[in-house]
């Protein structure tokens, strides 16, 4: 992730690439990464700046695959499927999200816990 910064000195907003170069540290995954950013041509210097790396929220992610299923005394489990941003973001069970149940054995209301993995 290279977000660039908006760097604006007396009133004037510099461009990148021609008043401040910028490199990137601990950009790649969850958690902390810094910005340094080095003055070019007018502008010299060095500072460094952080800025978080946060995973996505599925509390409001589509699942799909659910439906009622019939008492056989047994473990009940279904075929869920989650997704993002309407649909349009299909997530992987075991990489994105694990499933896990409770009350599944029993006639009556069982419940689905599908928890975050990785970025999610």
């Amino acid at each position: 992730i290279k977000p660039v910064p908006e760097i604006i000195y007396n009133k004037t907003t510099l461009v990148e690439g021609t008043d401040f170069t910028c490199e990137y540290f601990n950009n790649r995954a969850l958690g902390t990464a810094t910005i340094k950013i080095t003055g070019k041509g007018e502008y010299f210097g060095t500072t460094q700046v952080t800025f978080k790396i946060v995973g996505t929220d599925i509390s409001k992610a589509s699942v799909t695959g659910l439906t009622d299923c019939v008492y056989t005394g047994s473990a009940i489990t279904q075929n869920v499927k989650v997704s993002l941003d309407n649909g349009t973001t299909s997530l992987v069970l075991g990489k994105d999200y694990t499933v896990s149940y409770e009350n599944n054995v029993n006639a009556g209301t069982a419940k689905i816990k599908i928890t975050g993995v990785g970025s999610y």
